[in-house]
C-alpha cells in the first residue's frame, strides 16, 4: 500500500494538525476520514481548534482540542486529518470547528460531510461568528437553542441541540416538555394545548382569537382585514369593507357617506335651523331668526314663499329681488332695457311687474326698438357707452347680414379715464343669433377697449370674426360658447392682440375643403385658450406668435383639434412663444397634416402653470407629427416628449369631436390649476375629467346650437 506524508504538529489518535512537529508523519493511503482545511480571519490570534462531529444528533467521534497545549496558530489557515472507521463510509456527519484564544471561542462554523470508505474527503471550513454553547446567543446553523448553560437534560443539551421530546424557543431559549402537565415559560396554547389554557395575551394567536379580540397576540386591527371590530370603533361608516355598506336607518350618522340631518334625519337627528325641512317644519333657512320669511320655529311667515333646502324665502313687494324673483320693486337685479333686448330710446327704463317674475318694457319705459337689426346693435352700443357700468346687450334671435363692422371703443379713440372701460356683454335674448359678414371689410367686431364678453353667438361664413386689438385700455375680454361655421375658407377667425383674454369653450368648423388661416391666433400676453373644438383645414388651427415674449404666461389647455381635408394643415404653431402652459390637448390629423410646428418655443414652470407645464397631450395621425426651424422637435416631441406624451387614439365620433368611451382619454385629464366652463360649475372644476375639450355624457350650446356627446 502506498503512503503520503504531511507535516503535523501534534499526533493524536484520530486528529492531526499541521505545524512545527511531526513533519515527516506518514499517512497511509486507503484510509477513511476527513482531510480538513480550516480558514479564518487574520487578527483572531487563535491558539487552539476545538473539533467535534455529530451523526444523527449523537457524537460521531470523541471531540478534541488541538493542540492539547495552546500555542499560536498560523495567521489565517490550519490543516488536519480526522481518521474514522471504514464502516462510517456512506454516512453524513456534521463537522464543527470552533477557534479558541485563551480558552474563549472566537470563531465557529460547521459543515455536513459525506464520508467515503477508504478515502480522505477534502473539506474546507471558513470560520465565522463565534458560537459558544451556554452564552445565551443562538448562532444559526450551529446551534438549535441556547438556554444560557451547557447542561444536558433541560431541553437544550450541552451541544446546544434540542433534546428529544423537548421544544425550545426564544433567545435565550426557553425549553419545555409538552405533556408534563405544567405550562412552563415558552409554552402556550398554540404549541402545547394539553398543558396551557387559551388566554389573551399569551404570545399565541389561536383559532379562537383575531386582531379584534386579541390584538396583543394577533396584531393591530386594520380596516380591510375581514373583521368588523366594534371594539376598535369600526362600523359601516368607518369600515364598509369589513362591516358592510352604510345605509340610512342603521343608527350611524355617517358624514363620510354624505349623511346629515337632511339626507338621513333618522340617524342624524334634525332641528330647526339645520337647513333641512323635516317633520312638521314648513321651512328651514339654516337659522332661527324671524322676519326673514322662515320664523324661529321654522314656519313660513305671512306673505312669504319658501322653497328648497336650505329654504330660500322671498316676499314680492319688499324691494329686494330674492331667490327665484326676477325683480322686486326698485330692485331690477341689474336688468335694463338693453339686457331685455330693447333700446332705451329716451324712455324711463324697465319696471318690475306686480308678480316679481318679469319686466314691463312698454308704455314709454323702453321707448326704442327691439334690438333686432344691425343698426339696432349699433344704437345699443352707443346707449351702453352713455351709461355707467358694464351693460348687457341682448340681441333678438335671427340672421343678421352685416353691411358694416362693429367698432368697440368705449373711450372714443383716446385713453380711458378710470373706471373706464366698463365693457359690454353681447348675448342672444333667446334662441340663435347668427352674424353673417356680407360687406364688412374687416372683422365683425373690432375691439379697441376691454372688459367685453361675447357669449353664445354664432358666426356664419365669416372670414374674420373678432379682432382683440392691443392697447393700454384693451384686454380682459371673454369669448365663450361661440360657434363659427364656415363653408368658405376663413382667414384669422379670432385674433388676440391684447392681454388677459379668455378664449374658452368655442366651436370652429371649416367645411370648405380649403385651407383656412387660423381659428385662434394669439399675439398678446397672459391669455387663456381652453376647451375649444376646432374641425377642418387650417394653416394653424391655434397660432401662438410672439405670445408672452415679455414674460407673461399663455395657457393652452383642453383643446380638441381634428385637421381634415387638406394637406398643409397644422394643429398648433409655436412661433417665438415663451411662457407656455400646454396640457390635456388633442391634435388629431388626416394623415396629410402636421401636428405641431416649433420655432423658438419656451415653456413656463410647473409652479407658474399651477401644477405642471406640459403633460397629457395627444398628437396623432399626421404625415409629420412635429416640424421645426431649429431642431426643437428632438427636445420636445421625440419619443413621447412633453408635447405629446399620450398615444391614445381619440376615435372622434363626429365633427363635434366627441371622444369614444374606448379611447382611454375619458376620465384621465390632469389638474391644470384653474377652473373652466363657468356655466356648469361641476364640470371641469380644476381637474378636467377628460383629455381634450369635450366631456363624455355632457351637452353644450355653441352659438345656441346644442352639441351632445354620448
Amino acid at each position: 500500500m502506498g503512503s503520503w506524508s504531511r507535516s503535523l504538529a501534534t499526533c493524536l489518535a484520530l486528529v492531526f494538525l499541521s505545524g512545527a512537529g511531526c513533519r515527516d508523519t506518514v499517512v497511509e493511503t486507503g484510509l477513511t476520514g476527513i482531510d480538513l482545511t480550516v480558514q479564518y480571519g487574520s487578527g483572531l490570534e487563535l491558539d487552539q481548534l476545538y473539533i467535534s462531529g455529530t451523526l444523527d444528533g449523537e457524537p460521531a467521534f470523541e471531540p478534541g482540542t488541538i493542540p492539547e497545549t495552546a500555542r499560536s496558530l498560523s495567521d489565517t489557515e490550519e490543516s488536519l486529518v480526522i481518521l474514522l472507521p471504514d464502516d462510517m463510509g456512506g454516512m453524513m456527519i456534521t463537522l464543527r470547528v470552533d477557534g479558541l484564544s485563551g480558552g474563549e471561542v472566537k470563531a465557529s462554523e460547521q459543515a455536513d460531510v459525506a464520508i467515503q470508505a477508504r478515502k480522505l474527503v477534502e473539506v474546507t471550513i471558513n470560520l465565522g461568528d463565534p458560537a459558544e454553547c451556554g452564552d445565551g446567543v443562538i448562532r444559526p446553523g450551529l446551534e438549535e437553542c441556547d438556554d444560557g448553560n451547557d447542561l444536558d437534560g433541560d431541553g437544550c443539551g450541552s451541544s446546544c441541540l434540542i433534546e428529544e421530546d423537548w421544544q425550545c424557543s426564544g433567545v435565550p431559549s426557553d425549553c419545555w416538555n409538552c405533556g408534563d402537565g405544567s405550562c412552563d415559560t415558552g409554552e402556550n396554547y398554540c404549541n402545547c394545548p394539553v398543558d396551557c389554557p387559551d388566554v389573551c395575551p399569551d404570545e399565541c394567536c389561536s383559532a379562537s382569537e383575531d386582531t379584534c379580540s386579541c390584538s396583543n397576540d394577533c396584531g393591530a386591527e386594520t380596516c380591510g382585514n375581514g373583521n368588523c371590530c366594534a371594539a376598535q370603533s369600526e362600523d359601516t361608516c368607518s369600515c364598509s369593507n369589513d362591516c358592510g355598506a352604510e345605509t340610512c336607518g342603521n343608527g350611524n350618522c355617517c358624514a363620510a357617506q354624505s349623511e346629515d340631518t337632511c339626507t338621513c334625519p333618522g340617524d342624524c337627528g334634525s332641528f330647526c335651523g339645520d337647513g333641512c325641512v323635516n317633520g312638521s317644519e314648513q321651512c328651514d333657512d339654516g337659522n332661527t331668526s324671524s322676519d326673514d320669511g322662515c320664523s324661529s320655529g321654522c314656519n313660513i311667515e305671512p306673505g312669504w314663499t319658501c322653497n328648497g333646502e336650505p329654504s330660500c324665502c322671498e316676499y314680492c313687494g319688499n324691494d329686494v329681488a330674492e331667490c327665484t324673483e326676477a325683480c322686486d320693486g326698485g330692485d331690477l337685479n341689474g336688468e335694463t332695457c338693453l339686457s331685455q333686448g330693447y333700446l332705451l330710446g329716451g324712455g324711463s327704463g324697465i319696471e318690475c311687474n306686480s308678480g316679481c317674475d318679469g319686466f314691463l318694457t312698454l308704455g314709454g319705459r323702453c321707448a326704442g326698438r327691439s334690438i333686432n337689426s344691425e343698426s339696432d346693435i349699433d344704437a345699443a352700443i352707443a346707449e351702453a357707452y352713455a351709461t355707467d357700468g358694464h351693460e348687457v346687450i341682448s340681441i333678438w334671435d335671427g340672421n343678421y347680414d352685416l353691411q358694416d363692422c362693429f367698432v368697440l371703443d368705449e373711450c372714443g379713440g383716446g385713453p380711458c379715464t378710470p373706471p373706464l372701460p366698463y365693457g359690454i356683454t353681447f348675448k342672444p335674448r333667446s334662441g340663435e343669433v347668427i352674424l353673417i359678414n356680407d360687406s364688412c371689410a374687416g372683422p365683425i367686431f373690432e375691439v379697441h377697449t376691454g372688459n367685453n364678453v361675447f357669449d353664445n353667438l354664432q358666426f356664419k361664413d365669416t372670414d374674420f370674426a373678432i379682432d382683440l386689438l392691443p392697447g393700454a385700455d384693451a384686454g380682459n375680454n371673454e369669448l365663450k360658447n361661440l360657434y363659427f361655421d364656415n363653408s368658405n375658407a376663413p382667414g384669422e377667425i379670432i385674433r388676440v392682440g391684447s392681454d388677459g383674454n379668455v378664449i374658452e369653450a368655442n366651436r370652429f368648423r371649416n367645411d370648405s375643403g380649403d385651407l383656412g388661416t387660423s381659428a385662434i391666433s394669439v399675439y398678446g400676453e397672459n391669455n387663456v385658450v381652453s376647451m375649444n373644438v376646432i374641425y377642418g383645414a387650417f394653416a394653424s388651427a391655434i397660432l401662438l406668435d410672439g405670445a408672452d415674449s415679455d414674460g407673461g404666461i399663455t395657457f393652452v389647455d383642453h383643446n380638441s383639434i381634428w385637421l381634415r381635408d387638406q394637406a398643409g394643415s397644422t394643429g398648433v404653431t409655436f412661433n417665438n412663444a415663451s411662457g407656455v402652459c400646454y396640457r390635456n390637448n388633442i391634435v388629431y390629423g388626416d394623415n396629410d397634416s402636421t401636428g405641431l410646428y416649433l420655432s423658438a418655443v419656451g415653456f413656463a414652470t410647473g409652479a407658474e402653470c399651477g401644477g405642471t407645464s406640459t403633460q397629457n397631450n395627444v398628437n396623432l395621425n399626421h404625415a409629420t407629427e412635429c416640424a421645426d426651424a431649429a431642431g426643437e422637435c428632438a427636445a420636445f416631441c421625440t419619443g413621447g416628449g412633453i408635447l405629446y406624451d399620450r398615444s391614445d387614439d381619440p376615435d372622434f365620433q363626429n365633427n363635434q369631436l366627441c371622444l369614444s368611451v374606448l379611447s382611454g382619454l375619458v376620465d384621465t385629464g390632469i389638474d391644470v390649476g384653474y377652473d373652466m366652463w363657468d356655466d356648469s360649475p361641476d364640470d371641469y372644476n380644476g381637474a378636467a375629467p377628460e383629455v381634450g375639450a369635450r366631456e363624455s355624457g355632457v351637452s353644450r350650446y355653441y352659438g345656441g346650437v346644442i352639441s351632445s356627446c354620448p
